[in-house]
């Protein structure tokens, strides 16, 4: 009977501690995957001397999750605050979107670059087209990805963007919103 009731208790913190263990989303895989290319290809600018840990710059990742598309999958947007170091350049956030789409996991490992060539793509039907720099910083997740952006036009000064707005995207949009200021022309 202690045979038994030992053998009951071993099975039972066994199988306690299996399920404490926390298994990683598909969403924190792909971001895991994401920066660790970033680190390899010196995508990620830091100021100190040496890199800092995997597991430093995960913590300097903001993120975001929500079902955007609403199927009922989470999707996820994951980004890093350009860091200048002190200077005054002016650098968009490194971002990634992840989202289902038709029961698939597509990932956008360049998604800073979509919504900027949707930006100046929007810009142009407006008849503007001699664009410079282009910054784009993101909000977060809801029912779309929320952020702002600025665009440099001609010999706009450094920090002083002719153009600036704000933008929310969803993957199943063809058209993403944009709201724009324009302060010179």
């Amino acid at each position: 009977m202690n045979k038994t009731i030992l053998t009951f208790l071993a099975v039972g913190l066994i199988n306690l501690s299996c399920s404490a263990q926390v298994k990683k989303s598909n969403l924190e895989i792909e971001a895991e995957k994401w920066t660790k290319e970033l680190i390899s290809e010196d995508g990620i600018n830091y100021c100190e001397e040496n890199s800092p840990s995997l597991s430093e710059f995960l913590k300097q990742m903001s993120s975001s999750e929500s079902d955007i598309n609403s199927d009922g999958i989470k999707d996820g947007l994951f980004y890093y605050r350009y860091n200048s170091c002190g200077g005054t350049a002016n650098f968009s956030d490194l971002s990634m979107l992840t989202y289902s789409e038709n029961g698939k996991l597509v990932t956008d490992k360049n998604f800073t670059q979509t919504i900027i060539k949707k930006i100046k793509s929007n810009l142009s039907k407006k008849q503007l087209s001699e664009f410079g720099a282009a910054t784009v910083n993101f909000k977060g997740l809801g029912n779309s990805v929320i952020g702002t952006y600025s665009v440099w036009v001609g010999e706009d000064p450094n920090g002083f963007p002719s153009i600036n707005g704000m933008f929310q995207y969803s993957p199943d949009s063809e058209y993403p919103y944009f709201e724009t200021s324009l302060f010179a022309e």
